[in-house]
């Protein structure tokens, strides 16, 4: 199966930070579906995988130490 445009972004972020000296904490990295209450509910996304990373979909995620 090809890359989802998600997944072909998400390694252009990662490729950017490595070039500008900044790294991609796997094991920090958190995902979360943003939509309306039908929309989340009818997505039949779980997680995202890039990298070699599987990443489950959280209800919050933290930012920068704020909770989202």
């Amino acid at each position: 199966s090809s890359p989802s445009e998600l997944t072909i972004c998400l390694e252009e972020i990662k490729a950017w930070m490595g070039h500008n000296f900044l790294q991609l904490n796997s094991s920090k990295t958190e995902a979360i579906l943003v939509g309306t209450p039908h929309q989340i509910q009818s997505s039949t996304i779980t997680s995202i995988t890039f990298s070699g990373s599987h990443i489950p979909l959280s209800s919050a995620v933290t930012n920068l130490g704020v909770i989202m």
